[in-house]
């Protein structure tokens, strides 16, 4: 309600809604219907998934409609975008950083070496359409601990308890449902490696984790195809390593992304940070509003 009231009495010309998640979207996309003098741009991180929910994809539909301007963060995002909708509002291309309270945290001490000779894995994100499942199974038989901190709702809860009971490695699984940026910092600083998964239909985006992971100098692995913008970045600022499916996910190619990975200054992380690419949007904002 607080959220509403505020955006309903503000004195604001420009109205900045970001996307996904899109279940917390349908409250602006009411707002926007009664607020149509106000001007609207739309911060589209990511695109909804072909599986996502029919209502997810009918908002992400009205939202580029009625956007006055589009932020993308990929030129391949914008061009899967125009192949979706057609003609596309005034673009802009504004790349994705890293959380600003995790790349605030101070950097981690990298020379710990690895509990009992196991390596530790994390990942962090959502839990649909990753095949999560498979890759924990995958890392069980490795031998690995693994971490994951997933997003669990009433749609979520199901594949997060299949996840566990399918667990049956050597090395310990333990799920953090719903950390805050605290929690996350702790166990990226923990880890000795992140999983990277891009499913084909996301080649287009530049995942946050990835810059999220870079800021805590956390070698990656990427599972993903040879077009993910993701796994390109990884492979050629040598952030990790990069296989094309879960069952390439070995010892060997676990190693490969902590030997790969080489460590960057301040300046070269720069790059990574949302606080780079802030003047793009005081740019676009001085646009839209005049």
């Amino acid at each position: 309600m607080d959220e509403i009231w505020r955006t309903l009495t503000a004195r604001a010309e420009v109205q900045i809604v970001s996307v996904p998640p899109y279940r917390s979207g349908i409250v602006q996309a009411v707002l926007t219907t009664i607020l149509p003098r106000r001007r609207l741009i739309i911060d589209q991180r990511d695109l909804a998934l072909a599986s996502a929910p029919r209502l997810e994809r009918k908002l992400e539909h009205a939202f580029v409609r009625r956007a006055d301007a589009l932020i993308v963060t990929t030129h391949a995002q914008r061009r899967e975008m125009a192949r979706r909708y057609g003609q596309l509002p005034f673009t802009k291309l504004i790349r994705n950083g890293a959380s600003d309270d995790i790349a605030a945290m101070p950097p981690p001490d990298r020379n710990r070496k690895p509990t009992e000779g196991r390596i530790r894995v994390l990942y962090q994100g959502l839990v649909g359409g990753k095949k999560l499942r498979e890759i924990v199974v995958r890392l069980g038989e490795v031998g690995c601990d693994v971490d994951l901190a997933v997003f669990v709702d009433s749609w979520s809860r199901g594949e997060v308890e299949s996840i566990q009971r399918s667990w049956s490695g050597a090395g310990h699984l333990t799920i953090y449902a719903n950390c805050d940026a605290l929690q996350l910092v702790r166990l990226m600083d923990a880890a000795d490696i992140a999983l990277n998964p891009v499913p084909h239909h996301m080649d287009y985006a530049f995942t946050v984790k990835t810059a999220d992971y870079a800021v805590r100098g956390l070698p990656q692995l990427v599972i993903g195809s040879r077009r993910s913008v993701s796994r390109r970045v990884v492979e050629m600022c040598r952030l990790g390593h990069a296989i094309e499916t879960e069952d390439a996910l070995n010892e060997t190619a676990l190693q490969s992304a902590i030997e790969r990975f080489r460590h960057r200054t301040p300046d070269t992380l720069r790059a990574f940070l949302r606080d780079t690419h802030a003047p793009r949007l005081l740019h676009l904002l001085q646009e839209i509003a005049t």
